[in-house]
């Protein structure tokens, strides 16, 4: 199904007259992107009932994926923070563009949560004015899920995008300076999402380099490779940098 497209139009009809019809009136052209894809766990296997939400400002927009983890929506076009979220999983990735009549494939492989046992100690034991003292703060112990693995945001800005970001969840991390080897990586930024066993970042001249079984999706296709080199245009958008 071809994008619907909503046309707002205001007709000034006095004041106007000898003029063009093109100067005679207000148009904003609205024009809806579709996202599509497939929520699976790391083993691979479909999550049917997790819900699927991209966010723009006070707009909302929702999905619930299918028995066979999929789903599909029409947002209009703007910039989104996109979540799923499903009982059991912790996922988060970095925020997307969606442009006019785009259509992207968004797919996730959800990472478990891990279990963190919290000891949260209630009040401090001082005392507020005309209060009796508290002879031993309140403790409460539970459990908590919590993401299984680290992770790191790094701000994106160039010629015609602000407030995007590059978001790194990892296993394991080696830094020197603004240079990091990330490993056990999976890299979100934008609608690419990048899966490695290692992965090097310059913060400097953001150029990045994935290697070891590396799988590489762009919101339209997925390809696999040993070793792949990337860099932001001016646009914001990664290119091959090899």
């Amino acid at each position: 199904m071809e994008p619907w497209h909503t046309w707002v139009i205001q007709v000034v009809a006095i004041a106007t007259l000898g003029m063009p019809f093109a100067q005679a009136q207000t148009g904003r052209y609205v024009a809806n992107g579709r996202l599509k894809g497939t929520i699976t766990d790391q083993t691979g296997a479909a999550v049917p009932g997790a819900e699927v939400a991209v966010k723009s400002g006070a707009k909302i927009y929702s999905a619930t994926t299918t028995k066979h983890g999929t789903y599909e929506m029409e947002v209009p076009a703007s910039r989104y923070d996109f979540t799923v979220k499903k009982e059991g999983f912790c996922y988060k990735r970095a925020p997307l563009r969606v442009t006019p009549s785009a259509s992207l494939t968004i797919n996730a492989a959800l990472p478990a949560c891990a279990i963190a046992y919290v000891t949260d100690i209630e009040g401090s034991g001082v005392p507020l004015e005309g209060e009796k003292p508290t002879p031993n703060p309140a403790i409460r112990e539970y459990d908590e899920l919590v993401p299984a693995y680290k992770e790191e945001s790094i701000p994106v800005s160039c010629e015609v995008a602000n407030g995007l970001e590059m978001l790194i969840t990892y296993g394991s991390i080696e830094r020197e300076s603004d240079f990091a080897t990330y490993k056990s990586a999976v890299v979100t930024y934008d609608r690419w999402t990048i899966y490695s066993k290692r992965v090097q970042f310059d913060k400097r001249t953001m150029h990045l380099h994935a290697e070891g079984d590396v799988v590489l999706e762009d919101g339209a296709s997925s390809s696999e490779s040993y070793d792949i080199r990337l860099a932001l245009d001016r646009n914001c958008d990664l290119v091959r940098a090899d």
